[in-house]
């Protein structure tokens, strides 16, 4: 039973990455444009308005349940907008 459901894990670890390697893209090219708060426009074929704080994007694979590259392009923008935590090591 587990070798049938395998094949369909591995496709859909596929077009996750897929799609995450397509919203690297959007983002390399300037594509990604936040409008305030939590909103983002992002343009794909057509320009989506994508809501990070409610995960949420208007392109037709977000209406079908599926992760869209709009959603993570604009997750990826503000993850790279916010300063990474330095670690400081203290010995005594």
């Amino acid at each position: 039973m587990k070798t049938k459901t395998l094949p369909k894990r591995l496709e859909a670890v596929e077009a996750f990455l897929s799609r995450l390697e397509k919203a690297k893209a959007l983002l390399r090219e300037g594509r990604v444009e936040p409008l305030g708060g939590s909103l983002y426009l992002v343009q794909g074929s057509r320009p989506y308005l994508v809501d990070l704080e409610e995960a949420s994007c208007t392109c037709p694979d977000w209406g079908r349940g599926h992760a869209c590259k709009h959603l993570m392009a604009a997750y990826l923008h503000e993850k790279e907008k916010k300063p990474k935590e330095k670690r400081v090591e203290v010995r005594v």
